[in-house]
């Protein structure tokens, strides 16, 4: 009996901000790494902020050789930019809001925010899952 990979959605931003070769980056590509070596049991997915497009170049060319060129996506947020210096916005609102559609979309076995807490100083915009998931959500920290 043949039985279906676990689908697992990895929100991958922290490869994008300051975190991503220390802390938090550092630690969500070695655990990608190790995921990966599974690949008959699990099929990764992660997606990159495109609104900050030289960071998600970036972090493609970090996770080239971990995740399928085809499960690597992008998604579209809006926010100004940090929290701490913008507050939260209808921007940042709205930037959730799409990435949890996306999340929905890509309709994973389950969604995994590696950093609920990236996007105080920059455009990020963590994954939090909430009332409007259709998936079941997880988060590291």
């Amino acid at each position: 009996m043949t039985s279906e990979p676990l689908k697992l959605w990895i929100d991958g931003q922290c490869l994008q901000t300051h975190s991503r070769m220390r802390g938090i980056g550092r630690y969500v590509l070695d655990l990608l790494r190790s995921l990966s070596t599974h690949e008959n049991d699990i099929e990764l997915q992660v997606s990159l902020n495109a609104a900050m497009a030289d960071s998600a170049m970036a972090a493609r060319s970090l996770l080239a050789d971990i995740v399928p060129a085809e499960r690597i996506h992008v998604w579209h947020g809006k926010a100004e930019g940090g929290e701490a210096d913008f507050g939260f916005t209808p921007w940042r609102k709205r930037s959730e809001i799409a990435l949890v559609h996306h999340v929905n979309q890509l309709n994973p076995d389950v969604a995994l925010s590696a950093s609920p807490f990236e996007g105080a100083l920059d455009p990020t915009v963590p994954y939090l899952g909430g009332p409007l998931a259709t998936v079941r959500t997880a988060a590291i920290f």
